[in-house]
């Protein structure tokens, strides 16, 4: 069985629709009925209903997992295979480097700060806004090739310590700092 994650508010920014979406397409469209997919939806907030209202539209609620704002989310993630994110705009994601600190491989929408955290085809893919049929072929590339799933999942591990550890903001600062010292020094 491969799992898929999104942990993420209920609310139109993160666009659970089109991830909803991209799941009914992979699973009905593009996979054989014998590869066993399943999708937790880790969140909560005001679009709860209409998201479990479009998971039972689209005959989906044998594979798909609503859990609302639980203590262990660390463990959803850890019991994770894929991390998945459609949200509209974003700033610089917690929980794509909250996946990534757990080795998973990130399918998400090309917005905001995601191409500084995802270097597509290296650590996980970059797709279209609203593209689930291009969503769904990422996924699916990951779902069959499991080695490139831990390859991309490890690249991102590292990516992440090697750039938002505390060691590395440290390194930053001080880097920063002295080049204020250097600019003040006549």
């Amino acid at each position: 069985m491969v799992r898929l994650i999104t942990l993420a508010r209920f609310v139109p920014q993160k666009d659970h629709f089109t991830a909803l979406q991209a799941f009914h397409y992979l699973v009905n469209e593009l996979l054989e009925e014998t590869v066993d997919v399943r999708y937790s939806i880790v969140g909560y907030g005001e679009l709860e209903a209409e998201i479990r209202n479009q998971i039972k539209a689209l005959r989906l609620g044998d594979r798909v997992s609503v859990i609302i704002n639980p203590d262990n989310k660390w463990d959803y993630l850890k019991k994770s295979d894929i991390y998945l994110s459609t949200s509209l705009f974003e700033g610089i994601s917690n929980s794509i480097m909250e996946a990534m600190s757990y080795s998973l491989p990130v399918v998400a929408t090309n917005v905001g700060d995601n191409s500084f955290l995802i270097k597509d085809s290296v650590n996980g893919y970059l797709c279209e806004v609203g593209n689930y049929k291009q969503i769904a072929g990422r996924l699916k590339d990951l779902i069959l090739n499991p080695k490139s799933r831990m390859e991309m999942g490890s690249n991102g591990y590292t990516k992440l310590s090697d750039n938002c550890s505390l060691t590395s903001f440290g390194q930053a600062y001080r880097r920063f700092i002295e080049t204020i010292e250097r600019a003040e020094t006549p």
